[in-house]
């Protein structure tokens, strides 16, 4: 759940000690997932992506990825990266 009711991102990756914290949060959890992944589409824009981005990172969330409909990826912690620092080897375009 985020300071704006609950989100839930299109795709999410935490570890299992992580997955244990946010069940002890409550139901839905408070606590956000690691890494939190949106897929832009026609239907969404960057306005909404960066409220996304700022409401998961709030919720405790270490990165948020951004995937472009170029099939890019965009990394976010406290700002851009080129890469991410929580998941090594990925690349930024697929």
């Amino acid at each position: 759940m985020t300071a704006k009711g609950t989100k839930v991102a299109d795709v999410v990756w935490c570890t299992a000690a992580r997955r244990d914290e946010m069940e002890e949060t409550g139901d839905p959890p408070t606590l956000a997932p690691e890494v939190c992944i949106e897929v832009m589409s026609e239907s969404n824009d960057l306005d909404e992506m960066d409220e996304k981005r700022a409401l998961y990172r709030e919720a405790g969330a270490k990165e948020v990825w951004i995937v472009t409909e170029e099939r890019s990826i965009r990394f976010f912690a406290d700002e851009e990266r080129d890469t991410s620092e929580v998941i090594l080897d990925i690349p930024n375009r697929f």
